[in-house]
């Protein structure tokens, strides 16, 4: 089987995936990529993505169709992987061209965002809402436009990055047979072992770009309720961005720790009691990946694609997004409960082994064997459909 992925830039979050994905094949995988780096990841602190040792084709920006159409009409057989449908702008009218051509076509897509917040960077509050509204029509255009670009034959696989996008997707109008839930992988990092602290107060963490998207306005508001109603409890911040935009000028509950680089965001987060993750849109948040490798619970908001990591596992718990009363109420839970703390503990140890990029790896693969061959049983995305856990909620 080979595999082309088309994609804008190769990031870690993808290349784990796809490294697996490649040591199962046995083959090389080809990757057409639009820019050699990650600009808008680089700004957030992260390092490029060596692909140096991968079999890398950038696209022309002059010429690029005919490029594309060559690489596409030279390898018929070939599974080719578009990660986004407007991820990059040219990569949709190649999906389609694809998909008219009867060549066996993979789109890998996030959920779209409901919240009128800016994804890397502050928007415009008109051009905010004007998108919201916008997004629920482009997507059911695209679905009738790949039903055309079919001819009645093979229509694209879909990989929906989170249950969210899976829903979306179903209402836009893709067809159930053809989408397949996935998310973001990522290996489990070495950290030495340590003793926990016994503290007083519930430590907690928050680990992202400081963006009004991923709701840290929030979680600080959230815990300055707690103290005041006398629930002892510590926010500790990392992550590029301004911090003056959110961070109490003077608060001995909340702190900003600066910026740590991506493989040691484990290593940091390990040392808390748990993780929070407010968003008011995240397509994913691979950073609940990360925690709960390290055995630590995550609170998400339910407009986070990796709550399903949470949710279906007793892992942590997921509130009500931007109510911060639903989100004081969950972490009152906690602190005063220690029997569900330990009992999301547990169960945040035991799905790491199900959210491993060689875990995600076999999935992808029997997915592909099972839409375009028809060998095997149709795979269960098994970390975002049953439980898997045994220690209870």
């Amino acid at each position: 089987m080979k595999l082309f992925i088309w994609t804008r830039t190769l990031d870690h979050l993808q290349l784990h995936t796809w490294n697996a994905v490649q040591a199962l094949l046995g083959d090389r995988i080809s990757y057409i990529l639009v820019e050699p780096e990650n600009h808008g990841r680089k700004q957030q602190g992260w390092q490029a993505a060596d692909i140096s040792d991968l079999d890398v084709i950038l696209m022309k920006k002059q010429g690029w169709w005919q490029q594309s159409r060559a690489i596409l009409s030279r390898n018929p057989g070939a599974i080719h992987v578009f990660w986004g449908f407007w991820s990059e702008r040219r990569l949709f009218p190649l999906i389609v061209y694809a998909v008219h051509r009867g060549i066996p076509t993979v789109v890998l897509n996030e959920h779209y965002s409901t919240s009128p917040v800016g994804y890397l960077r502050e928007e415009n509050p008109f051009v905010a809402r004007l998108k919201v509204f916008l997004r629920p029509f482009l997507y059911r255009g695209a679905a009738s436009l790949l039903k055309l670009a079919a001819c009645g034959g093979r229509r694209a696989c879909v990989f929906s990055l989170s249950p969210q996008a899976y829903d979306q997707y179903v209402r836009a109008g893709f067809d159930k047979e053809t989408l397949f839930p996935f998310g973001y992988f990522v290996p489990k990092m070495s950290v030495p072992v340590h003793q926990p602290e016994q503290a007083d107060h519930l430590r907690l963490v928050f680990v992202a770009a400081l963006l009004k998207r991923k709701g840290l306005d929030i979680a600080i508001r959230a815990v300055q309720r707690l103290n005041r109603d006398g629930i002892q409890a510590t926010l500790d911040v990392y992550g590029s961005g301004d911090p003056a935009e959110f961070m109490p000028p003077t608060s001995e509950t909340v702190a900003y720790k600066g910026v740590i680089p991506t493989e040691q965001a484990q290593s940091v987060i390990a040392h808390y009691d748990a993780l929070i993750l407010p968003s008011r849109h995240d397509g994913w948040g691979v950073v609940v990946n990360e925690s709960l490798l390290q055995g630590v619970p995550v609170i998400v908001s339910d407009s986070v694609g990796a709550k399903c990591l949470v949710e279906f596992n007793g892992a942590g718990l997921v509130f009500e997004n931007e109510n911060v009363e639903d989100l004081v109420e969950r972490l009152a839970e906690i602190r005063e409960s220690p029997g569900l703390m330990e009992a999301m503990c547990l169960n945040a140890g035991a799905i790491g082994k199900y959210i491993l990029p060689e875990a995600a790896a076999r999935y992808f693969l029997d997915a592909l064997r099972f839409y375009f061959h028809g060998l095997g049983p149709r795979p269960q995305a098994i970390w975002c459909s049953q439980r898997l856990t045994g220690g209870g909620m």
